[in-house]
Formats: C-alpha cells, sequence, structure tokens
C-alpha cells in the first residue's frame, strides 16, 4: 500500500517529510491514517514498475526504497546527491 505523508513522520527509523509518497505495509498505513498523519494515494500518483522515471524528481524517501530493492548499501545519514550516486554505480557495474 502506498500512502502520501501529510505531516512529517518517523517510519522504521527514517524520516518521511510532507508530500513523500512511501511504499508501507498496511499496518502501518493504518496507523498513520488513524493518526491523520498520511492519505491514502490514488494508483494514478504512482509510478509503474519499469516506467522511468528522473532519480533527481524522486524524494529521498522514494529513492530510499528504490535502492532498497535493487540491493544497494547506503549509509544512515546518506543524503539524496549520495543516494542517486550509488544508484547510478550500482547500474554501471561499479
Amino acid at each position: 500500500m502506498h500512502i502520501k505523508i501529510t505531516s512529517g513522520v518517523m517510519i522504521d527509523g527514517r524520516i518521511a517529510r510532507k508530500g513523500d509518497v512511501i511504499p508501507v505495509p498496511q499496518s502501518v498505513a493504518r496507523r498513520l491514517l488513524a493518526r491523520r498523519k498520511a492519505i491514502v494515494v490514488a494508483h494514478d500518483e504512482i509510478a509503474e514498475p519499469g516506467e522511468a522515471r528522473d532519480l533527481g524528481d524522486m524524494t529521498v524517501a522514494e529513492l530510499r526504497v528504490l535502492a532498497d530493492e535493487r540491493g544497494v548499501e547506503l549509509a544512515n545519514g546518506a543524503r539524496k546527491p549520495d543516494i542517486i550516486a550509488a544508484l547510478r554505480a550500482q547500474a554501471d557495474g561499479v
């Protein structure tokens, strides 16, 4: 389930900022929805698998999810440029 954060919140030790669209387990979504910290995202607001997206247009939360899906290890304090560089290096086979 994908949700859009309406107010900054900590999820699994990571900060999710207002406007971030992130995938979460249903139990987490229920908790955040009940606390009015998130809203459910419509299907058309989520990029389809394989759909080309510019990494620079993605949020840090989305980049972290992508890195996790691709098996790219990130430092705890990795910032957006660091995450993008790590994703590109992995794609280039470095």
